[in-house]
């Protein structure tokens, strides 16, 4: 879209209320209807492309959208109802929600993830959540917020953005795989377990909703729809035994949970002291090995915060012993392990150490007590470096990532950790590269600029050429734009580029200023002459610009110098003290006094008028001038003065009020000479005629 483009389509939208986080609520001038308007700076343009074209009762409204700078500015429907999240949280404080309301909301839900699912390639909403769901006033089921959404990607491995919601979110959100409709199914099955707690059925759904496995979810929305509308609300086998119980009270909440947890838990004490003989009796140790095994497997997919990781892989070494591990389950838990040190060096911002690692506390202390329950310090200081590299990465700090290699030498999985951070910068720079090939934005390029710079510092095989390659592709888009008139766009790269050229170099910096000459002549032929003559100030002694500046300052005085504003003295200024042909004549014209004159009367107490008069004072002396009013009645002659006790300044208004009885003059029917004058005697302005009988209101009003 080009910018006149863009600003033809803001126009179109009137702001009517600002809302949190840079959003808004607009209105469309032609049609008078209301849209929501936000703007993104994580988003996927060609998803909103296909919903604005593609129409769903259970999606809203994609009414218009653009590109600005660095962010995507989206209107769309604005939906008057609730959140689901709201609605949720109102029926676990008692206003119950009926189960077959959640049925329908839940099989709803299914309906408008087919829709989205059946785009091509299908759209991938990644952040479906209670709070992203919205019931109108109509009760029909919204699936808003597309901020996270994306398009599926046939064999992509793996997502390039790590997006969504703990708790909601798949484990390929995580970097595991690639989302694709299964990854909706989860988030799907972890609301059916919100939506209905503590029933069988749903929990059945949910389980094979939520598998860890993506092909061992339900394979679409439609399926897991009919698996929904299959549950039923049951009583609970519990419920006879439970009125039994002295007190029970069914309709209290907290009685039913004490009594459900409180019976399965004796049942269990009885089991467990009729079954702790027999267990005395097994094979513990191999029971702990497969145990621990289980644990290795779970944590190697196990996406949580540093600090349950670290209680987790700590409670596997107290299970079995690091040197009783097979090498397999070693490798698992040296990985499990430098994750924990990528986070929690990234959560606790990590401080250099005398080693030259990047280490917070809280990885330190980690890292000792490990090593107190066994781990040998070599493998430990293997877990320090590999972690470190995956945190230097993590925060796109390629250059220090490649510098630390050096401690991998001679250390176990050497090689297989160089290889690991030689695939990552492979991926790293083809996705740059691919990133802005899809979309040149100046983010883009400052981004894949940065990045491939640091392969540079690194000393990484072929970074310079990797630099040079797409350090070229951005200047042609930059050229391209300038090409275009897009001159802002090709201002934004051409500054960026200015960061990276070599030592030495100014042909980015002449281009800068051939941008910035040809946006300033653009602004002048569009007699935009204010905005000319400042651009032309920017670019002191580059060809013509400071002849050009003073030509753009005189035709902008030139165009308001009966109403000069201080910009006009300002430039007036500036050309005088260049001697500017004609400044001299325009002075003399500026410094004229001006006025525009406004009459109106309206009724006082008895027969009294009040002849209102409003002054707005232009030109003139920057000192100012006292006003003097005189109005004569052009019937026989008669007339009033009045001189104000303030000084009126070019732009400023002056009214004063003149009482005339009624009963000698009619206002509005006999013809008066209203006539204003500076101090220096000069006449500003005058008028002849009656005074209006609506000027009052619109007086009153200003």
């Amino acid at each position: 879209m080009t910018e006149l483009e863009k600003l033809c389509e803001e126009a179109l939208f009137e702001e009517v209320k600002a809302l949190e986080d840079g959003r808004s609520i607009v209105r469309d001038n032609a049609s008078g209807y209301f849209f929501y308007r936000k703007r993104l700076s994580v988003y996927n343009p060609d998803v909103f492309a296909w919903l604005k074209d593609h129409k769903s009762r259970y999606v809203p409204r994609i009414e218009a959208f653009w590109q600005d700078q660095d962010e995507l500015v989206v209107i769309e429907e604005l939906i008057q109802g609730e959140t689901l999240e709201k609605m949720l949280e109102e029926s676990e404080s008692g206003n119950e929600m009926p189960f077959h309301e959640r049925i329908r909301i839940l099989t709803e839900l299914c309906d408008g993830l087919t829709f989205l699912h059946s785009a091509k390639p299908p759209i991938i909403h990644r952040d479906l959540k209670p709070s992203n769901i919205m019931l109108t006033e109509d009760g029909v089921v919204k699936i808003i917020d597309y901020d996270a959404a994306k398009l599926f990607v046939k064999g992509q491995k793996r997502d390039t953005q790590l997006i969504g919601t703990q708790g909601m979110a798949a484990p390929e959100q995580y970097g595991f795989a690639a989302s694709d409709a299964r990854t909706d199914i989860y988030a799907m099955g972890k609301l059916v377990t919100r939506m209905l707690p503590d029933n069988e059925d749903a929990a059945r759904v949910a389980a094979r909703a939520t598998h860890m496995d993506p092909a061992r979810r339900f394979a679409s929305a439609a399926q897991l729809k009919d698996a929904i509308r299959r549950i039923r609300e049951k009583r609970s086998s519990l419920d006879p035994l439970l009125q039994k119980i002295p007190g029970y009270d069914p309709v209290n909440k907290r009685h039913r949970i004490l009594a459900r947890v409180a019976i399965p838990l004796l049942c269990c004490l009885v089991v467990f002291s009729a079954y702790s003989g027999y267990r005395r009796l097994i094979a513990e140790p191999k029971e702990r090995q497969a145990a621990m095994a289980a644990e290795l497997q779970t944590l190697s997919e196990f996406f949580a915060q540093a600090g349950e990781i670290a209680r987790r892989s700590k409670l596997v070494l107290q299970m079995w012993p690091y040197e009783k591990m097979t090498d397999e389950q070693k490798k698992q838990f040296r990985g499990i392990a430098e994750t924990m040190i990528c986070k929690c060096t990234s959560d606790d911002t990590g401080e250099l150490q005398d080693t030259g690692l990047y280490l917070s506390q809280a990885a330190l202390t980690y890292l000792s007590e490990i090593q107190d329950l066994g781990v040998d310090a070599r493998t430990a200081e293997e877990i320090a470096v590999s972690g470190q590299i995956q945190y230097l990465i993590y925060e796109n700090r390629w250059d220090e990532a490649l510098a630390i290699r050096k401690y991998l030498k001679g250390m176990p999985d050497e090689a297989e950790e160089l290889e690991a951070v030689t695939k990552a910068c492979v991926e790293k720079s083809e996705k740059w590269t691919r990133n802005f090939q899809q979309l040149p934005t100046p983010y883009n390029a400052e981004s894949g600029l940065k990045f491939f710079s640091q392969l540079v510092r690194a000393d990484y095989e072929g970074a310079e050429t990797l630099f040079r390659t797409y350090y070229e592709s951005v200047l042609a888009c930059a050229d391209a734009k300038k090409d275009e008139g897009a001159y802002n766009e090709a201002i934004k790269f051409y500054e960026i580029l200015a960061d990276y050229e070599a030592p030495g170099e100014t042909a980015v910096a002449e281009k800068t200023l051939e941008v910035d000459y040809l946006k300033a002549q653009q602004a002048a032929s569009k007699e935009l002459y204010d905005e000319a003559a400042d651009l032309f100030a920017n670019i002191p002694g580059y060809k013509e610009a400071d002849q050009k500046r003073l030509d753009a300052e005189y035709s902008y005085c030139t165009l308001v110098q009966e109403t000069p504003d201080e910009k006009a003295y300002s430039y007036l200024d500036h050309l005088l003290s260049e001697n500017y042909s004609g400044a001299e004549e325009l002075r003399d014209i500026m410094s004229t006094w001006h006025a525009r004159i406004e009459t109106g009367m309206g009724y006082l107490v008895g027969a009294e008028q009040a002849a209102m008069i409003r002054i707005r004072i232009s030109g003139g002396t920057r000192d100012g001038t006292h006003v003097r009013l005189v109005i004569t009645r052009q019937a026989n002659g008669e007339s009033r003065s009045w001189t104000s006790e303030e000084v009126f300044k070019n732009g400023e208004y002056c009214e004063t009020t003149v009482q005339i009885s009624s009963l000698e003059e009619k206002l509005f029917e006999e013809t008066y000479i209203v006539e204003v004058y500076a101090d220096d005697g000069t006449l500003m302005a005058s008028i002849t005629g009656p005074f209006s009988m609506g000027f009052l209101q619109d007086l009153s009003e200003s």
